[in-house]
């Protein structure tokens, strides 16, 4: 009861931000035009903010683990790969295609995976968590625009995907913080404050966008494609992970982050990588409200499993 607790507590405020947005734009308060450019902010200005920020501000030293990172990267990559051999025998719509494939591989680990590890491991011990973002991140990414463009219709050749990446601003903050992390390069404070102060601001004007371009009454036409989405994100996957890492021998304080990552529902930033890249956006802002709901369940079962079969404490 404690875990579903906890995890209510988790994704309830979200809830409320995605009905506050969802509540203007019925109200006529947010137009389908401003609705748009907020969104374009968000992944132009807000979630560049927030990942170059979640890098650069990451402390290395100390909490470096390269199973727990080689792990993570190879195991997101399987499931890529298999979520791309599976996904066009079930879905005809290569603009579904692509976003089913982000909405399975893609997890929220920076506004679930913190919460859920500082609840279990308790405050301050969530540096190797900030590490496996640091570096996930920029894979999520990456990933994320070969999908889209490898399902966006047409060819694709690697002129074409270079420069989708040297133009897409989520790949741009990921290399610059990356390389101030990696340089050791500070930001002047004012202008860090600055990055700062945007940074927090994105979970919300993410969650608050998102349900301004809410569709519920074009949900119906969209089960089958949300089955196979939950079922990938929130059953699939984090079972083939807890099993391959419980095989691979994580444990305990290791096991926790690997948890953050394989449990927590879709990532927010897909619904604005989808919008942006020519994929369905409607479905993906559908995926990645529903799987905030059944989060609550898929959390708590994986948590409890993971106790009960004695992988953390």
């Amino acid at each position: 009861m404690e875990n579903l607790i906890l995890t209510g507590n988790i994704v309830l405020p979200l809830f409320l931000l995605i009905a506050a947005g969802f509540a203007l734009r019925r109200a006529g308060i947010v137009g389908e035009s401003l609705s748009d450019g907020l969104n374009l902010l968000v992944f132009e200005l807000f979630l560049p903010a927030m990942i170059f920020e979640t890098i650069y501000e990451t402390e290395v030293g100390g909490v470096f683990d390269a199973g727990l990172l080689g792990f993570s990267a190879v195991f997101t990559l399987a499931v890529t790969g298999l979520s791309m051999w599976i996904v066009p025998k079930l879905e005809p719509d290569d603009r579904k295609r692509g976003t089913l494939v982000q909405a399975i591989f893609r997890s929220n680990v920076v506004i679930f995976g913190l919460p859920l590890v500082n609840a279990i491991l308790g405050e301050g011990n969530s540096g190797p968590t900030a590490l496996l973002i640091a570096f996930m991140i920029p894979l999520f990414n990456i990933l994320s625009v070969m999908v889209f463009a490898y399902y966006g219709g047409g060819k694709t050749d690697f002129r074409s995907f270079l420069r989708s990446c040297l133009k897409n601003p989520l790949m741009i903050a990921c290399a610059l913080g990356l390389l101030f992390l990696a340089a050791g390069w500070r930001l002047p404070d004012l202008l860090a404050q600055g990055v700062r102060s945007v940074s927090s601001a994105s979970s919300t004007i993410s969650l608050v966008a998102l349900g301004t371009s809410i569709e519920f009454r074009k949900m119906p036409g969209n089960i089958k494609q949300l089955a196979i989405g939950l079922l990938g994100r929130l059953a699939v996957a984090p079972a083939l992970g807890i099993a391959a890492a419980a095989l691979c021998g994580f444990r305990g304080a290791s096991m926790v982050p690997l948890l953050a990552m394989l449990c927590t529902p879709t990532s927010v930033s897909s619904f604005a990588m989808a919008k942006n890249m020519g994929a369905d956006g409607e479905l993906a802002g559908e995926l990645v409200v529903t799987s905030m709901v059944f989060s609550l369940f898929s959390i708590f079962f994986a948590v409890y499993l993971s106790i009960s079969l004695g992988l953390i404490e």
